[in-house]
């Protein structure tokens, strides 16, 4: 298995409400992981900023 490079991030709502499942990953890559505030919701920000975007909107 190829290393992993950079920074890890585990978004969802597996990770928002199973914190052992992030000390588990933390353990077996022996690399520390980044979960964000409210990881639960980050698809549905990402997808309203592209949106946003998209359509032009200069208030986003």
């Amino acid at each position: 298995m190829n290393p992993l490079e950079g920074n890890i991030v585990m978004t969802g709502g597996v990770v928002a409400y199973n914190p052992f499942l992030v000390k588990m990953f933390e353990e077996k890559l022996d690399r520390e992981i980044f979960v964000p505030p409210l990881p639960q919701l980050t698809g549905a920000i990402g997808a309203a900023l592209y949106a946003s975007e998209a359509k032009g909107d200069q208030n986003a």
